[in-house]
């Protein structure tokens, strides 16, 4: 079986169908190639956001766990604080002190996280700084205690100053949550 095509419009020439079925064959596994080439592609460049996605919720996982984590060590440390001033027992300072150093630790974590830079410098100042005016103020309430004695540390506590820098620490926290 052959195919008769025109050459100049005049002859006609004769092609034997072999011919066009190979033609036919290399195009259409070329096609079938480029098809599979361009699905893979696609297939990798969503790979890629996934993963992308996936680095970013774990991630911020990391960020949660260390403000919460922080935020329990302030909890603890203010216990401890109420515990001592209650009791004048001094044994209720280590784990206070223990901690106040947690935090610092927790604080160092958070700003070595790989945070973007400016996620960082609009977020955490803030909180660091909530958190440090916190524990300054718990020692300024020991030190009231030490040298002016409970009456007068208990007026620093009802002034309400720590329980409002408490709320604002939780107000960042819970920020960083529904970002």
């Amino acid at each position: 079986m052959s195919h008769e095509f025109p050459s100049d419009g005049k002859d006609f020439m004769t092609i034997p169908t072999v011919f066009l079925s190979k033609n036919v064959s290399h195009l259409a596994f070329g096609i079938v190639v480029l098809i599979i080439l361009i699905t893979l592609g696609v297939s990798l460049w969503g790979l890629h956001q996934t993963v992308g996605v996936f680095e970013s919720v774990i991630h911020a996982e990391k960020v949660s766990d260390e403000l919460l984590r922080v935020f329990a060590d302030l909890k603890k440390a203010e216990d401890q604080q109420g515990e001592y001033l209650l009791t004048g027992n001094s044994q209720f300072l280590d784990p206070y002190h223990q901690a106040v150093e947690h935090i610092q630790t927790g604080l160092t974590a958070l700003e070595n996280l790989a945070m973007t830079p400016t996620r960082r410098d609009q977020v955490f100042p803030g909180f660091k700084n909530l958190v440090l005016d916190r524990l300054n103020l718990l020692q300024h309430i020991l030190d009231v205690r030490n040298t002016q004695g409970t009456q007068a540390a208990l007026e620093e506590i009802q002034s309400g100053e720590g329980m409002q820098l408490t709320a604002k620490i939780r107000q960042e926290i819970l920020d960083f949550h529904t970002e």
